[in-house]
């Protein structure tokens, strides 16, 4: 993770730079705060595949469950604030909360049987963007963030036998851990009066090793502690954004 920084830093300041010796900047001072919807290609990590074994297991016993539902697919959400320094950059706070969820359950004459998972992460971040061109109703910027992340994820297997022996139960996994995360982005926005609206691209890098919580199995009890679980969601990302500037 600190060389993944490190290279990241020397390419923000190459390009910032460039930037400098090229591009003319914006000479006024403000604060624009821009909430952000967007997509993220992070996955559920070992408890995806935790979800997938289970389908593989009754898939071997000749009962083919398909998945039902994958939603809201990688979603993101956000909000930053940054203050525009004439001539030099912009620098703020941000946050994001970005998850996804699986679900798949089969039902005939003999039982019920439900599996779903889910992971979600939010994240706290220092800012930095730096204009590499501007034009008359825009720019296209650099941009750098890095932070805090929070992960949890939740994984429920759940079987009801309808018949002889009549046996059911649930087995049910949830964790939550903490980490780093580091992302640098390219976007570009248009500017009319006081809004903004642009777009973003880029990669995070956020890999969770430790991962606290708790596992329960029908019959044979419950853990509780550290889980033999790594999530790794670094991934693309992409948002569109909306901004509004509050001018001095």
């Amino acid at each position: 993770m600190k060389k993944v920084v490190f290279y990241i830093v020397i390419l923000a300041l190459g390009f910032s730079a460039s930037a400098q010796r090229t591009a003319p900047h914006d000479t006024t001072r403000y604060w624009i705060v821009q909430p952000s919807i967007g997509y993220t290609t992070f996955d559920l990590g070992e408890v995806n595949n935790f979800y997938d074994e289970v389908l593989a297991q009754y898939e071997i016993m000749g009962l083919t469950i398909p998945t039902q539902k994958q939603y809201p697919g990688n979603v993101l959400i956000g909000l930053s604030a940054l203050y525009n320094i004439p001539a030099i950059l912009r620098v703020g706070i941000g946050g994001s909360y970005s998850w996804t969820e699986a679900y798949s359950g089969y039902e005939d004459y003999a039982g019920l049987l439900e599996i779903n998972s889910k992971i979600s992460m939010t994240t706290i971040e220092a800012v930095v963007e730096r204009d590499l061109s501007t034009f008359k109703s825009g720019s296209l910027y650099l941009g750098a963030s890095g932070g805090l992340s929070f992960v949890k994820s939740d994984y429920a297997n759940f079987v009801s036998l309808h018949e002889y022996p009549y046996e059911g139960g649930e087995i049910k996994l949830s964790g939550d851990g903490q980490g780093h995360s580091v992302q640098l982005y390219l976007g570009g926005n248009f500017s009319v009066k006081n809004f903004t609206v642009g777009l973003t691209a880029g990669y995070r890098f956020a890999v969770i090793k430790e991962i606290e919580g708790t596992i329960q199995i029908p019959m044979e009890g419950s853990y509780t502690g550290k889980l033999d679980l790594e999530h790794d969601l670094s991934g693309v990302v992409l948002t569109m954004r909306l901004g509004y500037k509050l001018y001095r």
